[in-house]
């Protein structure tokens, strides 16, 4: 938008030196003149900063070693338990005991903690002073300058896309060819991709972005896809593509090759596990594809104005629908609250390539992101008008009540090493296809139904080994609570099998928990 500015001023500068030209010319004239100067300025930026590039391109190629990817955390997962009152009630009367003032305290293994305070019989109150924030998500990067259309090109190209057909505007004549694999080469292909006949292409490409709502993750996925079925292979050619398409887009990426191929690499606003990175300038940079090479020659030259990709979804993602079979989830407590699902297999495809990453530094902030993430129409469309069926006519505290119990007994609990092979967190939909869950998928999803079914706040609450929610009610709700921001968020454990609301699971490390402030 800068640079939109400037560009802006210049051509306003530029008719000020002008009026005596402009005073003999009607105002449709003087209109023309100035749209058709601020065109050819902006198209004059753009095409001096792929020129620029495309020299860079040329001659300035660092060698560069990977890092070791950064590993989700690992920790023995608590197994879920069956709620018993009487246990209950005597574990928290074996660990309390009264200070000077009459107040009831917790220890845990002998040690005195200042934070968890019991007041009038109410529960257990743990006090945050930091909590985790989902930050609001940045607009997405925008190209350099204004890509207008360019007559003449009327041919098309179908690009398939996790069930869309895609059409581009396009003439397959204009594909490039790499004659070699080295600076000189790249960098003249760079020039001929830049010469403005990907441009309508690239305006269709912002369009499907808008209009089906990708994030920043299926819009490269959909980058992607067009270089590979335009090229019907994995090959350089397919990878300059994708990554000239990704940088006319606003995206920050490098470009780097070793003695065998090409690499993209991309950068994110969140660090992402489990992916070996260069670290450039202080910043990560991840490779797309499936090679991971440890050595690189890198392009290290920014491109202006390019923004990293967030990997936060925050609204559906428009794919093709493929309907999957029906599954019968069934309360436990509340018998007729039972529902029959289905969802679209296209999603869960998608959500299968989506890489875990985590907020800032904090290793808990991971599940955050799948938190944020919306349940799909289809889905809402089912479930929603059900649940809010049940709960009619119930208090806030009974309807959290009846989702929580439909939570903790209608799905199945199983570990993800023994399902996967490895720690995987499930969006909110996921849980509701897949046949197994655990501690950290019922507690995202759980926060999705109250927030959108009550409209009531709700955080994260991790312990090590163990994630459960807290929800802040409008009246005053007795039970195990987190005091975050002043305001009382009573413990619900999707996972602590037919407990009630304000249950805290015993024998956690509660000296330890961290809170999870989740966006309504």
């Amino acid at each position: 938008m800068k640079n939109y500015a400037i560009l802006l001023l210049f051509t306003i500068v530029a008719n000020m030196n002008g009026t005596t030209m402009a005073q003999s010319q009607n105002p449709k004239s003087q209109y023309e003149n100035f749209k058709q100067q601020a065109r050819k300025q902006y198209d004059d930026f753009r095409t001096k900063a792929n020129q620029q590039y495309a020299d860079f391109l040329s001659r300035v190629w660092r060698r560069y070693n990977g890092d070791a990817p950064i590993e989700k955390p690992k920790e023995k997962e608590i197994a879920p338990i069956e709620y018993d009152k009487k246990l209950y009630d005597k574990e928290r009367k074996d660990e309390a005991y009264r200070d000077d003032e009459g107040d009831m305290y917790y220890q845990q293994k002998g040690i005195r903690r200042k934070v968890a305070i019991r007041r009038g019989g109410k529960g257990k109150e743990l006090i945050f002073d930091e909590v985790i924030r989902i930050p609001d998500q940045e607009p997405q990067p925008t190209p350099i300058s204004p890509i207008y259309e360019k007559d003449g090109i009327t041919n098309t190209f179908t690009v398939k896309f996790f069930g869309l057909s895609c059409p581009l505007r396009f003439d397959s004549q204009n594909l490039i060819s790499l004659q070699g694999l080295d600076e000189l080469s790249v960098s003249a292909a760079w020039s001929r991709l830049s010469n403005n006949d990907y441009d309508n292409a690239i305006r269709d490409l912002l369009a499907i972005r808008i209009n089906q709502d990708l994030c920043d993750w299926s819009y490269l996925q959909l980058l992607n896809q067009t270089a590979l079925q335009l090229y019907g292979s994995d090959c350089n050619e397919s990878v300059l593509l994708t990554a000239w398409l990704y940088c006319q887009s606003g995206y920050k990426m490098r470009l780097a090759f070793d003695d065998k191929r090409l690499y993209m690499l991309y950068s994110s606003h969140h660090i992402i596990y489990d992916e070996a990175y260069f670290n450039i300038d202080g910043e990560y940079f991840y490779i797309f594809g499936d090679r991971k090479p440890e050595t690189l020659y890198i392009c290290d030259k920014a491109f202006p104005s390019e923004a990293p990709m967030s990997l936060l979804v925050g609204k559906e993602q428009k794919l093709g629908t493929l309907i999957t079979e029906s599954r019968k989830l069934v309360s436990k407590k509340y018998p007729f609250m039972s529902v029959l699902i289905n969802e679209n297999k296209t999603l869960m495809d998608f959500y299968s390539t989506y890489p875990t990453s985590k907020l800032g530094d904090n290793d808990v902030s991971r599940w955050a992101m799948y938190a944020y993430t919306p349940i799909c129409k289809h889905t809402k469309e089912q479930l929603y008008p059900m649940m809010r069926n049940y709960i009619q006519g119930k208090t806030a505290l009974e309807g959290v009540s009846m989702i929580l119990d439909w939570v903790q007994t209608a799905f199945v609990y199983e570990y993800d090493d023994k399902v996967w092979g490895h720690d995987r967190a499930f969006f909110p939909d996921e849980t509701l296809y897949y046949p197994y869950c655990d501690c950290e998928d019922r507690s995202i999803l759980f926060s999705r139904l109250v927030r959108d079914i009550l409209s009531l706040d709700v955080a994260l609450i991790y312990y090590p080994g163990h994630l459960a929610t807290a929800v802040c009610f409008n009246e005053d709700i007795s039970g195990d609570a987190m005091l975050i921001d002043g305001r009382k968020f009573i413990i619900c454990d999707p996972t602590y099998i037919g407990a009630p609301v304000g249950a805290q699971m015993p024998n956690l490390d509660y000296d330890k928990a961290q809170a999870i402030v989740l966006n309504r």
